[in-house]
C-alpha cells in the first residue's frame, strides 16, 4: 500500500513558498503554541523537563510500551548545544534521532519545539542551534509534507522540475562506470566502503545519518541504468529498512538527491547532468569517514547507536 493510500496529511497551502518559510517558521510556531490550552501547555512543559516519565501529555495518551517515547537524551536541554555543531558528523551522530518517533506519532513536533524553545530561553547561547533545528523540524518537514500532499507522482520521475527532466533526458544514455543490481545494493556489495557502511547502518538498525543518506541516494543514481530505476531502487530500500521510511521526508529527500527537487542546476557532468553531484572523496573529507566506516563494521557487536559511549 502506498503512502497516498495509507496516510492522510493536513492540507498545506499549495502556493507555499519554501524560501519565505524560514522567516515565517518562528511566527507559525508561536501561533500554534498560543492555540494550545493552558493545561496542555503545562503538561508539555513537565514532559520536556522530565522526558523519561511516561506521563500523559495530552498529545498521544499514556505510553504503555517501554521505549515507545524518545529517551531523555533526545529532549534534554543540552542536546541543542550538541546539535549545533555535531549534526553534520555521522561518526558522532549528533542529530536528535527523533524522525522515527515523529513518523509513528510517539511524539509531536509541537512538544519537541516547546522543549527546544524552553532550552533556548534558559540559555541564549542556544538560539542559533534552536533556529537551525527549527529549520529542519518545521520548515523542511512542512515542505516535505506539502510536496507529498500536492504532488500526485511524488515517488517517480514525473515529480521533477522542467530543468531536471531536460538534463536527465539528455544524459539518460551516458555510460555508467559501475552498474549494480538491486540485490547487490541491498547487500552492500559495491566498491565504495563509505556507501556500504551507510547501507549496513540502514539494514541493521533502520537508521542512517542524513548527510550519508544524501550521498547514498546520489550514488544509486550513478550506479543504475537511469533515473527512473534509481528512484525505484532508492524508494524500495528506504521504505523497507528505514524506521522513518514511508514518510514525506524520505520521499522529498530522495527526490532532492536524484531529481534535483528543491535544488538548482549545477555544473554539467556525465550521468548527473546538472543534478548536484557528491563524490566519495569530497564527502569523506567533511567528517571522519574512516571512523564512521569502522563504527558501522562494529554495529552487529555493539548493540547500540550511541557512538560516543
Amino acid at each position: 500500500m502506498s503512502l497516498r493510500e495509507s496516510h492522510r496529511y493536513a492540507a498545506i497551502r499549495p502556493d507555499h513558498d519554501p524560501q519565505s518559510a524560514g522567516r515565517d517558521a518562528r511566527d507559525a510556531f508561536a501561533r500554534a503554541r498560543s492555540r494550545l490550552p493552558s493545561d496542555q501547555l503545562a503538561n508539555i512543559s513537565r514532559a520536556s523537563q522530565h522526558p523519561d516519565e511516561r506521563q500523559d501529555t495530552g498529545l498521544g495518551g499514556r505510553s504503555r510500551v517501554s521505549g515507545s517515547r524518545p529517551s531523555g537524551r533526545h529532549l534534554r536541554p543540552d542536546a541543542a548545544t550538541h546539535h549545533s555543531w555535531e549534526r553534520n558528523l555521522p561518526e558522532i551522530d549528533g542529530t536528535s534521532c527523533l524522525s522515527p518517533y515523529l513518523h509513528f506519532g510517539h511524539i509531536g513536533p509541537v512538544q519537541i519545539a516547546l522543549a527546544v524553545e524552553a532550552a533556548a530561553r534558559a540559555n541564549p547561547k542556544l538560539r542559533a542551534a534552536r533556529d537551525s533545528y527549527f529549520n529542519e523540524l518545521i520548515v523542511w518537514r512542512e515542505l516535505a509534507v506539502n510536496f507529498v500532499r500536492f504532488t500526485p507522482k511524488y515517488d517517480s520521475l514525473e515529480c521533477a522540475d522542467a530543468w531536471a527532466k531536460a538534463t536527465i533526458a539528455e544524459h539518460a544514455r551516458d555510460e555508467r562506470e559501475h552498474l549494480y543490481t538491486l540485490h547487490q545494493l541491498e547487500n552492500a556489495q559495491t566498491y565504495d566502503d563509505l556507501w556500504n557502511a551507510g547501507q549496513f547502518q540502514m539494514v541493521r538498525y533502520g537508521w542512517m545519518h542524513n548527510y550519508v543518506r544524501m550521498y547514498w541516494a546520489k550514488k544509486i543514481l550513478e550506479w543504475t541504468p537511469d533515473a527512473a530505476t534509481a528512484m525505484k531502487y532508492a524508494i524500495y530500500l528506504n521504505d523497507k529498512y528505514f524506521l522513518d521510511g514511508r514518510d514525506p521526508n524520505g520521499y522529498a529527500g530522495i527526490a532532492w538527491a536524484i531529481l534535483g527537487k528543491f535544488d538548482r542546476a549545477w555544473a554539467e557532468r556525465p550521468v548527473f547532468g546538472k543534478i548536484r553531484y557528491m563524490s566519495g572523496a569530497s564527502t569523506g573529507r567533511k567528517f571522519n569517514s574512516k571512523r564512521y566506516i569502522e563504527q558501522m563494521g562494529r554495529l552487529p557487536y555493539q548493540g547500540s547507536l550511541l557512538f560516543r559511549t
